[in-house]
């Protein structure tokens, strides 16, 4: 068991940023409207995010820096001249 401290201060955080009884007085359709969008953009943000990996993969072959990737549960350092980096459209 890790440290319990006395005072929650994280539900004293939660009880300023949305008051006392948002916790156990929450509508039940409150997540609906995020999960909508989330799957309305599911190509947009898919694009988005293909285009953001290739432009930091892009940076780390230029600068002449590896990148960490996951290979069989290890951790696996490609080298900047075997990074693929493939056309951002």
């Amino acid at each position: 068991m890790g440290f319990q401290p006395k005072d929650d201060n994280r539900l004293k955080i939660h009880d300023e940023l949305h008051g006392p009884e948002s916790a156990t007085q929450r509508p039940a359709n409150r997540t609906e409207p995020a999960r909508h969008l989330f799957v309305e953009y599911r190509d947009e943000i898919r694009e988005a995010l293909c285009r953001a990996v290739q432009q930091a993969l892009l940076e780390h072959k230029r600068a002449g820096n590896p990148v960490a990737v996951s290979e069989d549960d290890q951790v696996v350092w490609i080298q900047p001249e075997q990074i693929k980096v493939y056309p951002i459209n």
